[in-house]
C-alpha cells in the first residue's frame, strides 16, 4: 500500500509538473516566473516560530520528525536551562485516550482534570479543552492540555524538573498567548504562509509538491502556485496586472471579463485566461501588507467550473495572520525622504527624466504612499520651454529606468546649449543642468 501510494503521489508530481511547462509552448507559469523573476519556496520558519502547513499551526518550538502512527509528535522543546518542557501532539482519533496509554505505559500516572477554553491567535472563538495534571514519577510532573479543533485533537504537554510544579500554569499561559491556529483547516488540507507570515491560506484537499500545490479532481489535478513581488517593482496593482498581462498576450493567452474580489479586506483582480491547448488559468493579482501577490491556478478546461470554485475558497480563504511579529511592519511613506535628485538626459529633441530619493546619508529610500504630486520645469535662460505634472503613488513610478518616456519634455526648436530641469516632488526640489546638443 505504501508503495502504491507513493507511487501516486510521484504520478501526480510528473503530472503537475508537465501541466505547468507544456511542451512545445510556453506555459503561463514561465511567463509569469519570467515576468517577475521572483517565487516564495515554502516558509517552516519566521523568528522563533516554526509553521506546520499541515496543520495551520505557528508555535515557538521545534519542529519533529514526520512520524507514521498516532499519537504524533508536532514539535516540542528540551531546554537545557529551562525547568519546563513544551510538546505539541496530534492525537488522533481516539483524541487523549491514546497520548495517556503511551504515557501511562512509562509509569505516568494521571490525576482528576478541569476544563479550560483556549483563544489561540486568529482563531475566531474559544476552544473548549481539559486540563489534566499528570505524575511522572521521581518527583516530576506535567499537564496536558487537549483540545479539539479544525476536525482534529491535539495536545499540549508542558512536563516539569522537580519543584518546578507550582510554575506550570504561568508557563502554560504565556505559551498560549503566543500559539497561533489558522481557521478553516481541516485533515488532507495544507496553509501556505503568504509573505514570510503577515498571510495565510488555506488550501482544502491540496498538497504542496515543491513550490507547487496540487489537487485531484475526477482523476485528474488542479495545480497552483503563489507569486511574491516586492510593492516597489511596481507602481500600483493596475501596472502589474498590465505588464503581466502583456507577457501573456504575447504567449497568445486570451482573457476572459475579470472581476475584482476582496482578499483580506482589499481589492484585488482576477480574471481566467485561456489558448488552444486545453487548459484553462485563473489568475490572481492582490496588493497586500508586504507586497504584491500573484496567484496562478490551472486546470484541464473541462474542470474549469471546479477549479473557480477552489479558486473563489483560496480567494476568500487568505487571512490576516501577523505570524511571529511580521504582520505590523512599518509603511513606505514619503516622509522618509530628505533628498530627491532629478536624472536627466537628451533623447532627439526630447528630454527623458526621473527621480532617486534617498534619506539624507545618500542611502536609497524606496516609498510607497498615494498620490504623491510632481512638477517638473525645463528651463532656458530663464524662460520656462516645457512643464509637466502628475501623480506618483511609489518611488518606481519615478525612477529613471521606468517609464521613463512618458514623461518626457518635448523640446522645441533646433536651439543648442544650457537647459536647467527643476523638479519638486511633494515638496522636496532638485536641479540639474543638461548640456542640449
Amino acid at each position: 500500500m505504501l508503495r502504491i501510494a507513493l507511487a501516486c503521489m510521484i504520478a501526480c508530481a510528473v503530472l503537475l509538473a508537465a501541466a505547468f511547462s507544456l511542451p512545445g509552448t510556453t506555459s503561463a507559469e514561465s511567463v509569469i516566473r519570467r515576468a517577475l523573476k521572483t517565487a516564495p519556496a515554502e516558509v517552516s520558519r519566521v523568528g522563533a516560530y516554526i509553521w506546520l502547513e499541515d496543520y495551520g499551526i505557528g508555535v515557538k518550538l521545534a519542529p519533529a520528525a514526520r512520524q507514521a502512527d498516532f499519537p504524533k509528535l508536532l514539535a516540542g522543546d528540551a531546554p537545557e536551562n529551562q525547568a519546563i518542557a513544551t510538546a505539541l501532539w496530534d492525537l488522533g482519533p481516539d483524541g487523549v485516550a491514546a497520548l495517556k496509554r503511551n504515557m501511562e505505559a512509562k509509569g505516568a500516572r494521571f490525576e482528576s482534570g478541569t476544563n479550560l477554553s483556549l483563544r489561540p491567535k486568529s482563531f475566531p472563538q474559544d476552544i473548549a479543552g481539559h486540563w489534566t495534571r499528570v505524575d511522572l514519577g521521581s518527583g516530576r510532573s506535567a499537564g496536558v492540555l487537549d483540545f479539539t479543533a479544525n476536525g482534529s485533537n491535539f495536545a499540549l504537554v508542558f512536563s516539569a524538573e522537580a519543584g518546578a510544579e507550582a510554575g506550570l500554569p504561568a508557563f502554560r499561559e504565556t505559551f498560549l498567548r503566543d500559539f497561533v491556529l489558522l481557521p478553516g483547516m481541516q485533515p488532507g488540507s495544507c496553509a501556505p504562509l503568504i509573505f514570510e507570515g503577515r498571510y495565510a491560506c488555506v488550501l482544502k484537499g491540496w498538497q504542496r509538491v515543491g513550490e507547487r500545490f496540487y489537487a485531484t479532481v475526477n482523476q485528474s489535478w488542479l495545480g497552483l502556485r503563489l507569486f511574491h513581488v516586492a510593492e516597489t517593482d511596481h507602481e500600483s496593482l493596475d501596472a502589474l496586472t498590465t505588464a503581466l498581462e502583456t507577457e501573456l498576450t504575447a504567449a497568445s493567452f486570451r482573457p476572459a471579463p475579470g472581476a475584482r474580489p476582496e482578499v483580506a479586506g482589499t481589492q484585488a483582480f482576477l480574471r481566467e485566461y485561456y489558448r488552444e491547448d486545453g487548459y484553462v488559468q485563473r489568475i490572481l493579482y492582490a496588493r497586500l501588507n508586504g507586497g504584491y501577490l500573484v496567484a496562478l491556478a490551472q486546470a484541464p478546461v473541462g474542470l474549469r467550473d471546479q477549479l473557480t470554485v477552489q479558486v473563489g475558497e483560496f480567494v476568500a480563504g487568505i487571512t490576516p495572520l501577523e505570524f511571529g511579529g511580521v504582520g505590523t511592519t512599518r509603511p513606505l511613506y514619503f516622509n522618509d525622504v530628505r533628498n530627491v535628485r532629478i536624472v536627466a538626459w537628451q533623447d532627439g529633441r526630447r528630454v527623458l527624466w526621473g527621480a532617486l530619493f534617498d534619506d539624507g546619508r545618500r542611502q536609497q529610500v524606496l516609498w510607497r504612499q498615494d498620490d504623491v504630486a510632481w512638477n517638473v520645469r525645463a528651463v532656458r535662460n530663464g524662460e520656462i520651454i516645457a512643464s509637466r505634472n502628475g501623480l506618483a503613488n511609489s518611488s518606481k513610478a519615478l525612477n529613471p529606468l521606468v517609464d521613463a518616456e512618458l514623461r518626457a519634455l518635448d523640446l522645441m526648436g533646433e536651439w543648442t546649449g544650457a537647459l536647467e530641469l527643476e523638479l519638486e516632488v511633494a515638496g522636496e526640489r532638485s536641479k540639474t543642468t543638461l548640456n542640449v546638443r
